[in-house]
């Protein structure tokens, strides 16, 4: 395999069966296993490509940055992804909120979000002034999780300490490690934590489940919750958003 100065890039390589570095040590071509073509920058898959659907699935891993929209954007025009014609999609942006334009039809952005063949939005998602408040909320209740994380008014040992927590929260199935609340598809609960700002350790612990950490991960997390800040705000953005707005749900 080709040398990458960034060893973090290489993070789970055991799923690629080939790769090389497009630019600055912090872009990748990969070829993953299970017949997908992908286009990594730092960390996250933002472009990837299925040879068998013919299909593109956009992700900027939570980083609504210039240079991830930029990196995107370069990418789409010139992918040459075999079977892909012309992609004329590109990434525009209004305020904070990024589009999925192609000179017909616009489309919001969100992680997960699908372009055929020929460049058009299979899954198109349209504004919405319910769906705007629901965000507004969640990025307030992040930014009061990050505050407290930032002013230490959040503990380490919180992560794991479960008294006094939301009942749906709290409980789930053992094996999964799903929580009740998401087994019943039952966000009510979601709703009125941000809506009071009611940050805990069960809500933080099943983020973190839900971005794909293990549970024998959690107390090493946990004991170093100030080095992992950043992993744990943008897990409960991505968990919140999941499971009340249904982005990217798994």
């Amino acid at each position: 395999m080709p040398y990458v100065k960034n060893a973090d890039l290489l993070k789970g390589s055991k799923e690629w069966i080939y790769f090389k570095r497009l630019a600055k040590n912090n872009t990748l071509a990969v070829t993953h296993k299970h017949k997908t073509l992908a286009i990594r920058y730092y960390w996250t898959d933002i472009i990837t490509y299925s040879i068998k659907r013919k299909t593109i699935t956009l992700n900027s891993g939570e980083w609504l940055t210039p240079s991830t929209k930029d990196r995107i954007n370069h990418y789409l025009i010139n992918s040459q992804f075999p079977g892909i014609n012309n992609c004329s999609t590109y990434i525009t942006q209004t305020d904070s909120r990024w589009f999925v334009e192609n000179g017909i039809s616009i489309s919001l952005f969100y992680d997960g979000v699908v372009l055929d063949d020929e460049g058009y939005v299979i899954n198109p998602m349209y504004e919405d002034k319910k769906r705007d408040r629901l965000l507004k909320q969640i990025e307030k209740y992040i930014n009061k999780l990050s505050h407290a994380i930032r002013n230490r008014h959040l503990l380490d040992a919180q992560l794991l300490n479960t008294s006094g927590d939301c009942f749906c929260c709290m409980m789930g199935d053992t094996i999964t490690g799903k929580p009740l609340g998401d087994i019943t598809r039952n966000n009510d609960h979601l709703l009125s934590h941000i809506k009071e700002g009611y940050i805990m350790g069960s809500l933080i612990y099943n983020a973190l489940i839900y971005s794909g950490y293990k549970q024998k991960q959690l107390p090493y997390l946990s004991a170093n919750f100030w080095n992992f800040k950043h992993t744990i705000i943008r897990s409960v953005r991505r968990y919140l958003k999941g499971e009340i707005l249904g982005i990217n749900r798994k």
